[in-house]
């Protein structure tokens, strides 16, 4: 299996698992036209996958490959494998107690890059955080299949 595949897969896999299709987050093919014409001239690699959308001047994609931004009039771009599990919740300036940004926060910094990524605050800024913070993942062997353990693979009995 590819990397981009796997990375698609597991960012999929995690989005379904807490649920933000039935929240703020959109399947990339599910937007609408508007909001295609925002995005589709965005530059990226990989296959685009969830969005999440305030706004034309506010928005987040998540591909097999990056993280893309919009927020400040300007576009962030961090690879996936740059994240390297180093994040944390920006909290908002006015906030002083960690409940209340746990509730108000929108934006999410990566460490070791520098740099943030918005999401709508709440529980999908916080699956946001959980899917970001698989990166980088360990890609199976091309031989294996999904959820196989290879320890269990080609065993004599």
């Amino acid at each position: 299996m590819k990397k981009s595949e796997w990375y698609a897969d597991r960012i999929l896999w995690k989005a379904n698992q807490h649920r933000l299709f039935e929240k703020r987050c959109y399947s990339f093919d599910k937007l609408n036209a508007q909001q295609l014409s925002v995005l589709t001239p965005i530059h990226h690699t990989g296959r685009r996958l969830l969005v999440f959308y305030e706004s034309a001047g506010l928005w987040t994609m998540l591909t097999s490959n990056e993280a893309i931004s919009f927020f400040g009039g300007k576009l962030h771009v961090v690879p996936l494998d740059n994240i390297k599990k180093n994040i944390q919740l920006v909290r908002p300036s006015e906030v002083s107690s960690g409940q209340d940004a746990k509730q108000t926060a929108c934006f999410i910094h990566i460490k070791n890059i520098n740099d943030d990524i918005w999401a709508p605050e709440g529980e999908e800024l916080f699956a946001l955080m959980n899917i970001l913070r698989m990166f980088p993942l360990n890609v199976p062997s091309s031989g294996r299949a999904k959820g196989v353990n290879p320890r269990y693979v080609n065993k004599k009995s």
